[in-house]
């Protein structure tokens, strides 16, 4: 079922030409499968490239998921070499590189080392702690 807004178009359009530096549409947008909190979308667009629209939702609010402080989590690990930056943080959602891969349960190979090596990289990065006012 392919229930995207037509009204999204146009900011994520300004975002991918922001991002590319040149007119940029989509082409193409279709469902991810498996979400837990939301729906999310693999955005195909003019320049052959793929992103990820996560869109605010009223599943989003009911986790009090933040896309802000998502973007800013990806913007430190992209800091860092971790994932690449975000595209960009609109009022509707957060749009972010597609990165092509398996699911691990899907894989012959043993990532038990890569994933170690990733979660101590994680773990080492600087955070900022918010206290509540």
């Amino acid at each position: 079922m392919n229930d995207w807004s037509p009204a999204l178009d146009a900011p994520i359009n300004t975002a991918l030409s922001r991002f590319y530096a040149k007119p940029t549409e989509i082409i193409h947008t279709e469902p991810l499968a498996a979400g837990l909190t939301n729906r999310c979308w693999r955005v195909t667009d003019s320049q052959g490239g793929q992103s990820v629209w996560r869109p605010n939702s009223q599943a989003v609010r009911a986790f009090d998921i933040d896309r802000a402080r998502e973007a800013n989590a990806q913007s430190l690990a992209a800091n860092h070499g971790l994932a690449p930056q975000p595209i960009a943080l609109l009022a509707e959602g957060l749009l972010v590189p597609w990165v092509p891969g398996q699911p691990l349960d899907q894989c012959n190979d043993d990532h038990t080392a890569i994933l170690i090596d990733l979660l101590v990289r994680i773990h080492q990065l600087p955070v900022e702690i918010e206290t509540a006012s």
